[in-house]
């Protein structure tokens, strides 16, 4: 498995120099799941960072109770970077559609090889900042259809 060839078609690897990509594919750890497997769980620890190599999954929000889809994630998607910049607990649960191939960066060794290359860690930092912008971007126009649906239904 060539993980570093994946890893230059991930948003947030993309314009991370060559030697930070071998460094980082060296830590990169396998994870096969099965359609129905759970890859992390909402409020679960921020462990790690997860590459899609193959596959596909759905990402979860429980909401009283019930699972609540938000988003279809494929092959080279990325979950879990917000966790692990933030430390906080995860925000989502996220679970395989079909039979799916991840790769898992352990927060704490990615961190190691980011904090050995100033280059890559500008390169990897940047983009996962220009990720979360369109993510924030979207909620906040989903939020603004929201609110004017349902201003045009009280108006009614």
């Amino acid at each position: 498995m060539d993980v570093a060839a994946v890893l230059k078609n991930v948003d947030l690897f993309r314009d991370v120099p060559p030697a930070g990509i071998r460094a980082i594919a060296e830590i990169a750890e396998p994870v096969s799941l099965g359609a129905g497997d759970v890859a992390v769980v909402e409020g679960g620890p921020p462990d790690a960072l997860y590459v899609i190599r193959s596959g596909s999954c759905r990402v979860f929000k429980e909401k009283g109770g019930d699972a609540m889809s938000v988003v279809h994630i494929h092959a080279v998607d990325q979950f879990g970077a917000s966790s692990m910049l933030d430390r906080e607990p995860r925000s989502a649960t996220v679970i395989a559609v079909e039979p799916t191939e991840l790769l898992a960066f352990r927060a704490e060794r990615l961190t190691a090889v980011l904090e050995k290359d100033a280059a890559a860690a500008a390169a990897f930092y940047r983009a996962l900042a220009v990720s979360l912008f369109r993510r924030m971007r979207r909620t906040t126009d989903d939020l603004g259809m929201a609110r004017l649906h349902a201003a045009e239904r009280q108006g009614r």
